[in-house]
């Protein structure tokens, strides 16, 4: 965990966006489980293993979370089927119904939970969001985005995931 937290935290000395970690390096990232709100189910991210992983800290009030999440919903459309998995982790902290309300009028068809305090602090304190990570099949750190990020970005990032 603290490769994990050590490469997030240069990422951001770095002006965030994308940081790609070296391709023969594993940052495992730290574990969880928390209620999928559409669902009710239990979702750990370690039973996502063998899948790429995009994990998106965000919040119902955030303007660039409110622009990105369409491309978010096309994505998990189109690139489902090939082995992404996306997992919201809402930081709102007014409980479930405003979030249940936006995945409603948003559209949105994949994972959303409620971000604790306990995962924030685990993926290094999310002090700004939207904040993306990208997770290979194992696990490990491939990216990271701060801010809003075009849906070309995380396309190409989580095909090239995919392929390896």
């Amino acid at each position: 965990m603290r490769r994990f937290l050590t490469f997030w935290a240069l990422s951001l000395l770095l002006g965030g966006g994308l940081a790609a970690a070296p391709a023969d390096s594993a940052y495992p990232s730290p574990d969880f489980t928390l209620k999928d709100l559409a669902t009710g189910k239990s979702i750990t991210l370690s039973h996502l293993k063998g899948k790429v992983v995009l994990l998106d800290f965000w919040a119902t009030w955030c303007p660039p979370c409110r622009a990105e999440i369409p491309h978010l919903v096309d994505l998990n459309r189109e690139l489902r089927p090939k082995g992404l998995r996306i997992v919201g982790l809402s930081v709102d902290q007014n409980g479930p119904a405003p979030v249940l309300n936006f995945i409603k009028n948003f559209g949105i068809n994949y994972y959303v939970m409620l971000c604790t305090p306990e995962v924030a602090r685990a993926y290094g304190g999310v002090d700004g969001i939207p904040a993306t990570f990208l997770l290979g099949k194992n696990g490990e750190l491939l990216g990271h985005w701060v801010g809003y990020t075009d849906a070309q970005v995380f396309r190409d990032a989580i095909k090239a995931a995919l392929a390896k």
